[in-house]
């Protein structure tokens, strides 16, 4: 049987971990409201990065998938509201290594940026399918997930 030391002991461990996690993630509460200052986070992050689009995405549509086109490239990138940037191959529709993908030569945080100029479409993928978005430019994209 669990002693109250135990069970309290165990509870500030996760509380911790809690804490941690959110550091982690940048999720920071703002103590008297107890509510997530995500608009904070958002001004300083850069709008090229992958973090800062998923995060707007996650607060747009917490289940949707952002799916990235290029121009003369076969493979394509998609990027989930968790962050996960991965690289599919365009043909089997397969994840693949970064390192063996098209994208060898991009630096995965900043790989918007590079190729900004190369993105042919973008789409914004529900999982009911029933609603998605097409984008012609990574400026429009980002100026529609700012509008929340």
């Amino acid at each position: 049987m669990n002693t109250f030391a135990e069970t309290n002991r165990v509870s500030s461990e996760l509380k911790t971990i809690h804490r941690w996690i959110r550091r982690k993630l940048g999720i920071m509460r703002n103590k008297s409201l107890t509510k997530y200052k995500i608009s904070e986070v958002k001004t300083n992050d850069n709008k090229y990065s992958p973090k800062y689009v998923a995060r707007l995405l996650a607060e747009r549509y917490p289940t949707a998938k952002a799916v990235f086109y290029f121009v003369d490239r076969n493979d394509y990138i998609t990027l989930s509201p968790n962050g996960h940037l991965n690289v599919r191959s365009g043909d089997e529709e397969l994840f693949k290594a970064w390192g063996n993908s098209e994208f060898t030569d991009c630096n995965p945080g900043s790989v918007f940026k590079e190729l900004e100029k190369e993105l042919t479409k973008i789409v914004v993928v529900t999982p009911s399918a029933i609603e998605a978005r097409y984008f012609n430019s990574y400026s429009e994209f980002i100026n529609w997930l700012g509008k929340i």
